[in-house]
């Protein structure tokens, strides 16, 4: 059994170590090439040699998976989590892991840096900004958390809550073994951070016992090793893990209201799952495809309606023309044509305008600040996007 290779201020941290061993001992496979690397807090995970292929990483058992709803939560004045068994017969291996996962938290500050970092707590003093902000994902729990962190004595029992929900895994009951769908922990594999490009989690059921196995490439200097938490872009990484995400080629549509003679189209924020009972102009666009609803005699409903960069704006257009078919507004080829620029039109018009409001409530701040890194990103590809419109027209 293969520990990783230990870097910086990794060889230091015994939490880490100890929570290595643990999973090693218990079913879990660590390639002979993997560097966890510690610095300033942070934990990243690496390939030993740049430029290698793509590989298998690590494989981790699932049954050694704490779940969040066997533990109640506490934390102290301190930013020191701990966490409470709710029940007697919680597995011993899923405890420990817990535990351990804890001590490394604690150890390595992440309680604290996640208070200081995430908008809901770090951006108490600018309402307005959230307030746009939350706008743009309406169902987006960071709302909830930053009116709640309104009032301190809150925040002891809002801040390990939100923290875990950054960190926590969706696990179907298939894979859990229980009766129902939970949230757990992901010990180590946790350490990855996200890219758009790089792929997602998977749980692989065989051979038995069924673990989470990150299959990945080496990527830049320092050979980090990436995860693709899911199809977010920058305001979603913003808003669900505290950091602009400048990698993502596009941004979803922020919710608004196109009318088109008679009918109205609702966007909303909602993404669409793929299924195979989807109009064939969708099914065409993939991951990239927007979901639509008819909703009434005059009204359509579309969620994850992707703003794509300028080089790709075929992309936009051709789920217009899906949306236009569905909705039955589209009689011709002529008519599909002004239907296609007429909602592109809107929709780049409307978002536009809300991207230069959030310019302008981030005005104030230091170039450098999250909320006007994501401003200045959102401007620039609106804008590239409307520049591309008019050289086509």
């Amino acid at each position: 059994m293969n520990m990783p290779i230990f870097t910086g201020d990794a060889s230091d941290i015994e939490p880490l170590h100890n929570l290595c061993r643990l999973l090693l001992d218990n079913g879990a496979w660590l390639h002979r090439e993997l560097v966890i690397h510690a610095e300033g807090g942070d934990l990243s995970l690496r390939g030993a040699r740049p430029d290698t292929e793509r590989a298998s990483y690590m494989r981790v058992p699932v049954q050694l998976m704490p779940a969040l709803q066997d533990f109640t939560l506490l934390t102290d004045r301190d930013r020191q989590l701990c966490a409470v068994p709710v029940r007697k017969d919680i597995d011993p291996l899923q405890q420990r892991v817990m535990q351990l996962m804890l001590e490394l938290y604690n150890r390595t500050g992440k309680l604290a840096q996640w208070e200081a970092s995430y908008p809901g707590f770090a951006w108490y003093d600018q309402d307005a900004l959230m307030q746009h902000l939350s706008s743009a994902r309406p169902t987006n729990g960071c709302k909830q958390i930053y009116a709640a962190a309104q009032n301190p004595q809150s925040i002891e029992a809002t801040l390990p809550h939100s923290f875990m929900g950054s960190r926590k895994f969706f696990m179907r009951s298939q894979y859990s073994g229980r009766t129902s769908h939970t949230h757990v922990l992901m010990p180590l594999v946790d350490c990855l951070n996200h890219h758009p490009l790089a792929e997602g989690y998977k749980i692989h059921e065989t051979p038995q016992p069924a673990v989470m196995r990150v299959l990945t490439r080496p990527q830049g200097e320092q050979s980090e090793l990436f995860v693709s938490y899911n199809q977010f872009d920058a305001v979603d990484t913003l808003l669900n893990y505290g950091f602009v995400d400048s990698q993502t080629p596009f941004f979803f549509s922020v919710p608004c209201s196109v009318q088109i003679g008679q009918h109205c189209l609702e966007v909303q924020q909602q993404r669409y799952l793929e299924s195979a009972h989807r109009h064939p102009r969708l099914r065409a666009l993939g991951r990239q495809a927007p979901g639509v609803e008819v909703t009434g005699a005059q009204s359509l409903s579309i969620s994850g309606l992707i703003i794509p960069d300028a080089e790709n704006i075929d992309q936009l257009r051709l789920a217009a023309a899906a949306i236009g078919e569905i909705s039955g507004l589209v009689k011709s080829h002529k008519d599909m044509e002004i239907f296609v620029r007429g909602f592109e039109a809107k929709v780049i018009e409307y978002n536009s305008q809300w991207w230069q409001t959030l310019r302008e409530l981030t005005g104030h701040l230091d170039t450098q600040h999250p909320a006007a890194q994501l401003a200045a990103r959102g401007c620039a590809h609106l804008e590239a996007y409307a520049a591309a419109i008019a050289r086509l027209h």
